[in-house]
């Protein structure tokens, strides 16, 4: 009885004009449509892969321009050349000390 009961309201509700027009429109929007939820959550994530990558690109450049700024002063070009180009003054003596491997 009570399920004849529910068979019988579920017809009405799906018969009724409103809800296949309201059903249709849900199906357009989620699935059909050019921005769909699957497009639109893809296009959202790369949206944060491109922002996480302007932000480290960002990032970069203020660095670069740090040491652009750093190249200017005489400290600065001293120790980059004693340190990658194990350049020294002429009292100096340089010991080059490294871990054994183990």
């Amino acid at each position: 009885m009570a399920s004849q009961k529910f068979l019988k309201t579920a017809k009405k509700v799906v018969t009724n004009r409103y809800f296949i027009v309201l059903a249709i429109f849900v199906l357009w929007i989620t699935v059909i449509d050019d921005r769909n939820l699957a497009k639109r959550n893809e296009l959202q994530q790369k949206n944060k892969d491109l922002e996480a990558q302007y932000h480290d690109y960002k990032r970069k450049i203020e660095e670069t321009d740090q040491e652009i700024k750093n190249l200017n002063k005489p400290e600065y070009i001293e120790k980059i050349a004693r340190e990658q180009y194990t350049m020294k003054k002429e009292e100096e003596d340089i010991y080059v000390v490294t871990k054994p491997n183990n």
